[in-house]
């Protein structure tokens, strides 16, 4: 079932007062402990799961003198701590089936799975041998976000933290299940037009029916620090349960705004986007007719006429309210991509009469715009700009949340570039190697695409490999790698490295660059040739740059 700030609060305070009956014991601090049998209450465990779980969390009469009960959750409260499990489903379009019905159904499949394997994996799940309603209902039924969940709930701080790690999570340490089923929209974009002072059609902003199918997979492909998701994700929630609860916002203030800054090319708009399809699904029974995505065209609300253009961003926002009040169990996302073009800096800028300029006008038009959106529950404005230092105060002062985006980290760059050679491999640009590590029945069931995730190891992967206490993580579940994927990461780790400086986006293009330059062939070419190639992309790419960057400084230096 989707989550939605209406409910969190109360299934929350649901589930602590069923918590007797279903045999579920409760810390002090508030997390959940462990499972245990009470006597007609529910059937006991299968033994290997709660021998596993023993094995992890420590037995109770290892206790030292003077040591209680209360000590040993405190002491492996990081081991003990369980999360909430998050599964997606994609409901085929032509389906007639009962969605709480079949929520029900796939919640008893999924936990079935995990007490088999004794955890949980990341990804699609393969559903041939689901029961019929689910394979006949479903096209895919993912579990998500593994990560998310896993980091709220931990408080080591010294890991690296990016979107890649947890992505599994032992059986016993989830405390529920939560199945959001959903229809993928298939429509066309809709494009919204506003008349100038000269009677002329503007195109003013491009709709976008949500979940929709060109943005599935778009939130896991982003490659971003685990806490910035998960704070986004967590901030779309509150928000709404603020409004849903009637908080005063005479005493609390909270607008509904997001604004993301950094460099170019580091996914800001895309992080918008997924998260508006995101939140589409998590929030599908507090929003029971979807959602929209408006993207604003804020070039076109610029007009050679004097005052007009703050006429024009008051008619559109004009429009965009008619949209959240004729549909309010409609999520509404409304995306001002480079949003200094209609918030600039407005110190300085009256003409010689005192009258404002028509950029002030413009920008008083959208901070009262802004004003008059806030008190709609189903509307949430995301906002991104490259230079920061162009926005009005008075906007930045607005947005609820400011967040950085910054290039990507060391492993953020290698998980990017692996994204793309798995890509390459899926479609047969890229062969697969001919060792591959061997896949086991419960990756199989729980990843049906572990068979070409594995042909190259994660960062994760590769750092335990790495280490000298290897067998310590042995806990991990992770497997020995083979000497195949060894080399291959090790090669893509140095592509990595030579790589600092370059933006996601520049990450994507350079495996094209690398196949155009260095290729030159439809046939297929081993991973460790494709590597080999990708590694003198990269060194060509910075050189490039490097190269631009010197003429530039010429060209300032002569002038």
């Amino acid at each position: 079932m989707s989550e939605h700030p209406n409910t969190r609060g109360d299934s929350d305070s649901r589930e602590k007062e069923e918590a007797p009956q279903q045999g579920l014991i409760e810390a002090q601090e508030g997390d959940w402990t462990m499972v245990v049998n009470e006597t007609n209450k529910r059937p006991r465990e299968p033994a290997h799961v709660a021998e596993a779980r023993d094995a992890s969390v420590g037995s109770v009469s290892s206790l030292h003198p003077g040591e209680s009960t209360q000590d040993i959750t405190h002491n492996t409260s990081k081991k003990t701590r369980r999360c909430t499990l998050h599964i997606e489903a994609v409901v085929n379009p032509s389906s007639t089936v009962n969605l709480g019905s079949l929520r029900q159904e796939i919640e008893r499949f999924v936990r079935a799975v995990g007490q088999t394997n004794l955890m949980f994996t990341a990804g699609k799940l393969s559903i041939s041998d689901a029961p019929q309603i689910i394979s006949d209902a479903c096209s895919t039924v993912s579990i998500v976000d593994i990560d998310q969940d896993l980091s709220s709930h931990t408080e080591d701080t010294t890991a690296i933290e990016t979107s890649v790690q947890g992505k599994t999570v032992a059986f016993w340490n989830v405390s529920r299940i939560k199945v959001h089923a959903y229809t993928l929209s298939d429509d066309e974009l809709e494009i919204e037009e506003i008349e100038n002072a000269d009677d002329e059609e503007l195109t003013a902003c491009e709709t976008l029916s949500l979940p929709h199918r060109s943005l599935d997979g778009l939130w896991e492909s982003l490659i971003l620090p685990l806490s910035m998701k998960r704070n986004l994700l967590e901030y779309a929630y509150s928000a709404l349960l603020f409004s849903d609860r009637c908080v005063s916002s005479h005493i609390i203030s909270w607008n509904r705004v997001v604004l993301l800054h950094g460099q170019p090319g580091t996914g800001k708009t895309s992080l918008c986007r997924a998260l508006a399809h995101k939140l589409a699904i998590r929030m599908g029974d507090r929003f029971p007719s979807g959602g929209h995505l408006l993207e604003i065209h804020a070039h076109s609300l610029f007009s050679k006429w004097f005052s007009e253009s703050g006429k024009l961003v008051s008619k559109l926002f004009a429009r965009i309210r008619e949209m959240v009040e004729d549909d309010p169990d409609a999520l509404v996302c409304v995306l001002v991509d480079e949003v200094e073009s209609l918030a600039a800096a407005r110190a300085g800028g009256g003409g010689s009469s005192g009258e404002p300029s028509d950029a002030i006008r413009a920008v008083n038009a959208l901070l009262t715009s802004i004003d008059r959106l806030k008190r709609y529950p189903n509307v949430i404005i995301m906002t991104t700009t490259n230079i920061t230092g162009s926005v009005d105060v008075a906007f930045v002062d607005r947005a609820d949340i400011k967040q950085y985006i910054g290039l990507p980290i060391l492993e953020a760059r290698y998980e990017i570039l692996r994204s793309c050679c798995l890509e390459l491999i899926r479609v047969g640009i890229v062969s697969s190697i001919d060792e591959t590590p061997s896949i086991t029945n419960a990756d199989s069931t729980s990843h049906g695409d572990s068979s070409v995730t594995s042909i190259i190891p994660s960062f994760q992967d590769l750092n335990l490999e790495s280490r000298e206490d290897r067998s310590s993580s042995s806990s991990t579940n992770s497997r020995p790698l083979s000497e195949s994927s060894d080399k291959l990461g090790t090669l893509l780790l140095e592509s990595a490295k030579l790589a600092d400086g370059l933006s996601g986006r520049s990450l994507r293009k350079v495996p094209f660059q690398s196949h155009a330059l260095f290729i030159r062939s439809d046939e297929p070419i081993s991973a460790h040739q494709f590597l080999e190639a990708l590694r003198g992309g990269i060194v060509k790419e910075q050189a490039a740059r490097r190269m631009i960057a010197s003429d530039g400084r010429n060209t300032v230096d002569s002038n």
